[in-house]
């Protein structure tokens, strides 16, 4: 008996909701500084192919449990599966040609990662990340030449992921990140420009179906994650401040119909939604004089990572 063939034709909507708050004082735009904004890039096709949508995603596709929720590595099944990839960024920018000599001068971002399951209950995942800004011309106080440095940021990334039912799934991933910028002239002297810390991802799966009548079932998904929770990196005095992490909180809903045609021919079609918020607190306007800065509108960012949490709901002025 010849296996059967299922004609399976994917068509994502993907529906991203971006809340975007500004304000202005004396015509500036009141931005919300990050540290080690690197951690929301990927090099994942797919991934930005669907709108950035990745705390929910088919079966088919677990490996996104590595890149937003990891509670999608583990969904009842035995899969085991990996990537390497290798993306060019703002080579245009760079002093060098675009030849391959020059490849790895220019700027760009790798990624590796592999995943498998344990058993239909648990599974395991890896990703490294890697971006390199390029070469870097130092200079000393009087603008004269002081040498060259590589800059580069990385991160590896443990994931794991369990499922309780038949609908129900949770994970959880650290990340080790480094970064080193080069190095500053200061004070006579030159600094380094370099900082290690760690992050934390947390997601929630749940998936059911529903048998509509003979031909046509609908398979629902929701998740929801917290991503790049961690401590606030700092460099060597004199740098500024201590910024936070990207830490982002998102959610979404996967509506994914089927019909079965024949007994060999089945249509899916899969529509998604995803609303993301930024859990980093807004700087607030400040009214400057000669006595000092004074908050008019807004509230202090001097906070712990875990009131930021809550408090970058209201804080924005």
């Amino acid at each position: 008996m010849k296996p059967s063939l299922f004609l399976k034709i994917p068509v994502m909507l993907a529906l991203v909701l971006s809340s975007v708050k500004t304000s202005f004082s004396q015509e500036e735009l009141n931005a919300i500084p990050v540290a080690l904004p690197f951690l929301t890039l990927t090099t994942n096709a797919r991934y930005g192919a669907a709108g950035e949508i990745a705390t929910v995603s088919s079966s088919a596709y677990p490996e996104a449990g590595l890149i937003q929720n990891p509670a999608l590595l583990s969904k009842n099944a035995l899969n085991i599966g990996g990537n390497i990839s290798f993306m060019p960024w703002l080579s245009y920018l760079s002093p060098y040609d675009h030849s391959f000599r020059n490849l790895f001068k220019n700027p760009y971002l790798a990624e590796n990662a592999v995943f498998g399951a344990i058993n239909r209950k648990n599974a395991l995942g890896y990703r490294f990340v890697y971006f390199h800004h390029g070469t870097t011309i130092q200079q000393d106080q009087y603008g004269n030449y002081a040498g060259e440095t590589e800059a580069y940021e990385y991160f590896h990334q443990l994931t794991y992921s369990h499922t309780f039912t038949d609908h129900l799934s949770a994970g959880a991933g650290i990340k080790y990140i480094r970064n080193n910028l080069g190095y500053f002239y200061y004070n006579n002297s030159f600094l380094s420009y370099a900082t290690a810390t760690f992050a934390v991802d947390l997601g929630i799966h749940y998936e059911t179906s529903y048998t509509i009548n003979d031909i046509l079932c609908l398979h629902i998904s929701a998740g929801a994650a917290i991503n790049n929770f961690g401590p606030k990196p700092g460099y060597e005095p004199p740098m500024p401040e201590k910024q936070f992490l990207p830490a982002n909180l998102a959610a979404g809903l996967m509506i994914s119909p089927e019909w079965k045609l024949s007994e060999k021919v089945s249509l899916h079609a899969r529509i998604a939604y995803q609303a993301e918020k930024l859990l980093v607190p807004t700087p607030p306007l400040l009214y400057i004089d000669d006595t000092g800065d004074t908050i008019r509108e807004g509230r202090n960012t001097d906070v712990s990572v875990f009131t930021a949490l809550y408090s970058s709901w209201y804080d924005a002025p």
